[in-house]
């Protein structure tokens, strides 16, 4: 028999049959894994959230035939979009990577690579927002005119990695400084607009941003000038005089 070929790896025997005559089994024994050849997801990298460790992805070495092939390679596991990255050493053939932490939400995939194998990518999973912390301006008040409408200001909950919270619906005020100007808005898809502020005082301003349990924001400084000329006014009070003889 010269044509026994075995491509799983593990232990034998081996028992021949004829018709009519009493079989015979072999004695036990291996078959171990051919070279190394390439990597393999065996646990494939879940959904998470921004700023919390994926549960642990599993990457194996193994041979052509799909064995794991014992040793302490390293292995490197990289993101796409770029951004994390860990390099583990592979023990028997296993390399377990549990501290992977993506800060940025966004669709990933992992690739996983080593020197002279053939690496290999994992599917893509998904990062979500954290929890609501913290409040951001991400459209700035502009320098408008006393009495003109300011062009609108958007207010943005976020995570603590500064990620969109688009589930919030938080009552957020927008208060100016110096006071004159208060308002409140309820965020949509996390996403607070205000597009009602209107400044009767020349000066120079900004604007904070505030709602219950959530870290405040404050607007760049502003300017409003005064509008075109409409009235005239005493600005200083003439008292009534005696004129003597």
């Amino acid at each position: 028999f010269s044509n026994l070929v075995f491509t799983v790896a593990g232990s034998y025997t081996l028992s021949a049959s004829s018709s009519g005559l009493t079989g015979a089994t072999s004695n036990s024994f291996t078959i171990s894994p051919a070279n190394a050849t390439k990597l393999v997801f065996t646990t494939q990298p879940s959904n998470g959230v921004a700023g919390t460790a994926l549960s642990p992805v599993v990457v194996q070495v193994q041979d052509q035939y799909g064995n794991v092939v014992t040793g302490t390679n390293s292995v490197t596991l990289t993101s796409s979009p770029g951004g994390v990255s860990s390099t583990v050493a592979a023990v028997n053939g296993v390399a377990t990577v549990s501290n992977l932490v993506f800060t940025a939400v966004g669709n990933y995939t992992l690739s996983a690579s080593s020197t002279g194998l053939n690496g290999t990518t994992s599917s893509s999973f998904t990062i979500s927002a954290g929890n609501p912390a913290k409040l951001a301006v991400t459209v700035e008040p502009v320098n408008s005119i006393a009495g003109v409408t300011l062009p609108p200001v958007v207010v943005q909950v976020q995570d603590a990695n500064g990620n969109l919270v688009p589930s919030s619906s938080a009552s957020i005020t927008l208060t100016s400084n110096p006071v004159g100007v208060s308002t409140t808005v309820t965020a949509s898809g996390g996403v607070a607009t205000f597009s009602n502020l209107v400044f009767n005082v020349a000066g120079s301003y900004t604007l904070t941003a505030s709602s219950n349990g959530l870290a405040s924001a404050t607007s760049n400084s502003f300017t409003i000038s005064a509008g075109s000329p409409s009235k005239l006014a005493f600005s200083t009070d003439r008292k009534s005089t005696r004129l003597n003889s």
